[in-house]
């Protein structure tokens, strides 16, 4: 009851801001309406590799690399009316991700995007395109909030996401997208699941960008090995 107490008012605002998708999210689509809210929980066990290893435990990744900014963004919305979206604490964040896991750019076996069908896929692609610049057009990118919903809590659903799919070395599509919009995507934007590509390394890496509205920006790299 704690959950829907909580949800209605979420509901509410996005129906008198006209943000909830007519008939289902439609993430970076040409077509999209607004987000498809979603319930759910995510769990995740961070410990010391060595303390894992010691127990026996099935380890799915290594967070590699952390990044933060901020960036001035109202607290409703990702941009001001007329001006563009604020992008600089965003490629922050994600640059400093990259070099605290001693990563370069073209290295991401994927992107676990958050695209809901909201206005956050513009800030996103923008942030994405000048953080990782030409290796942008090159990283296979996906969101699974067109599957399971925008819940408001959804990067941990996200993280789980990109470990599973370096895990399998396959990444989910992207439901609901069907014609995507390229002001709001990258070339990579996977439709529907696809193996991943390996450098021989068999290290893998997984870029989650996390942007909050209010101009909070989290970036992790997740690495297989």
């Amino acid at each position: 009851t704690g959950v829907q107490t909580c949800a209605l008012p979420i509901l509410h605002s996005y129906l008198r801001f006209a943000a909830l998708a007519a008939d289902g999210a439609r993430p970076y689509d040409r077509a999209r309406d607004g987000v498809n809210p979603g319930e759910g929980g995510a769990v995740l066990l961070l410990e010391r590799a060595a303390d894992a290893r010691a127990r026996g435990a099935t380890i799915y990744g290594y967070l590699a690399g952390v990044g933060r900014g901020g960036d001035d963004r109202p607290r409703v919305g990702y941009a001001r009316p007329g001006e563009p979206p604020a992008v600089t604490g965003a490629v922050t964040a994600i640059q400093r991700a990259l070099a605290e896991a001693a990563l370069d750019p073209r290295e991401l076996t994927y992107i676990a995007g958050g695209g809901d069908g909201g206005a956050v896929e513009r800030l996103e692609t923008a942030a994405l395109r000048a953080a990782l610049g030409v290796a942008a057009d090159q990283a296979p990118i996906s969101s699974v909030l067109g599957l399971c919903g925008q819940s408001m809590a959804s990067a941990g659903l996200r993280v789980i996401a990109a470990l599973r799919a370096l895990a399998s070395g396959v990444a989910p599509g992207t439901t609901g997208c069907l014609d995507p919009d390229p002001d709001a995507s990258l070339p990579g934007l996977l439709l529907r699941p696809q193996a991943l590509r390996t450098d021989g390394s068999g290290r893998g890496a997984a870029l989650v960008p996390i942007l909050a509205m209010g101009g909070g920006n989290v970036a992790l790299i997740l690495t297989r090995d």
